[in-house]
């Protein structure tokens, strides 16, 4: 068998190092196992080639599926990896861009899932120029997806950025499209999922309200036992309101049962008392929903929501005037 011979002045192309590192891993196992089968003294030397030719394969084999997975987008020739290095490039600084818009607007996940800003307290939209950037985000992120190989995953931190956007634009479907795309990536993001959850409730759809309910079992699932009760009863709350909405009853209950226990903030006291009242009626337990209604009776935006739900929620007592002495409008 002639000798394998390497001329490194024509690897010239990066996929041509993983040839290269064949040949040489022949090379080298066999130059183990000639040594073993010729050396006889001292014994141990014979052994000690042998288990090296065996785990050089694993070894070299494993670096190989390095390359081609992880650093699979350098090595592709110069040429393409330089457009994927531009594009990326360019992404990132666009990210950045709108993560600083989105920030300078008061909105961020953060102030969202400790309460401290509820979504009516955002801006309806933010500077004229935002929608164009998050276009200009969308489509170079696009375009470096395709150049791009295909085991070259997108940054976590440019969906996120993108997801924010588009959340802050009051794009709730595509927002959580995006959030869903961040979470392939970073399930573990609690947060994340969390506002996911309100991107998809706020679409109204069957299936989007699925994936809210998906939204919030991770977010639930993922969330650290050392988050706050404030936080923690707005999970169950928000839950609770989707299996509402399911028609899930026993489900919605027993969590708004326990974000009752847990809450310890007026917003969270009120809403869960709300999304207890609609439950109430739906399951015709006229005096514990009047009980609930009693406990949102200063609240104009929650009696809104009861009035608004008239035809759905309490159908069965739309007609009734201990209800609508309780939720009459003094305007």
């Amino acid at each position: 068998m002639p000798p394998q011979e390497i001329q490194p002045q024509k690897v010239t192309r990066p996929f041509q190092l993983l040839a290269a590192w064949l040949v040489t891993l022949l090379a080298v196992v066999s130059a183990f196992l000639t040594g073993a089968g010729t050396i006889t003294k001292p014994t141990w030397i014979p052994a000690l080639l042998a288990i090296a030719a065996v785990t050089s394969v694993p070894v070299v084999l494993l670096s190989m599926f390095l390359l081609q997975t992880r650093f699979r987008a350098e090595m592709q020739d110069d040429k393409y990896y330089s457009n994927y290095v531009k594009e990326r490039q360019r992404t990132s600084q666009l990210a950045v861009q709108v993560s600083k818009r989105v920030a300078a607007s008061g909105l961020d996940i953060q102030s969202i899932v400790t309460a401290q800003r509820k979504l009516s307290d955002l801006p309806k939209a933010l500077e004229s120029d935002f929608r164009s950037l998050l276009g200009d985000l969308r489509s170079h992120l696009s375009a470096e997806q395709q150049v791009a190989p295909k085991a070259v995953d997108p940054e976590p931190e440019t969906l996120l950025a993108l997801a924010n956007g588009l959340f802050a634009e009051q794009e709730w479907l595509q927002a959580g499209r995006e959030f869903e795309h961040y979470a392939r990536y970073r399930p573990e993001d609690w947060e994340a999922n969390f506002v996911r959850g309100m991107a998809f409730m706020n679409v109204g759809k069957y299936a989007a309200t699925l994936a809210a309910l998906r939204a919030y079992n991770d977010a639930i699932t993922y969330a650290p036992q050392t988050t706050g009760s404030t936080p923690r009863a707005r999970l169950f709350d928000y839950r609770g309101a989707v299996l509402k909405r399911l028609r899930r009853l026993d489900e919605a209950e027993a969590d708004l049962n326990i974000a009752q226990q847990i809450a310890d903030a007026d917003y969270e006291r009120i809403d869960v008392a709300y999304n207890l009242a609609c439950i109430y009626a739906l399951t015709n337990r006229r005096a514990e929903m009047l009980s609930q209604i009693r406990n949102i009776s200063h609240n104009s935006f929650h009696l809104d929501l009861v009035r608004d739900h008239l035809d759905d929620y309490f159908a069965a007592y739309k007609n009734d005037r201990e209800l609508l002495q309780l939720i009459k409008s003094d305007s």
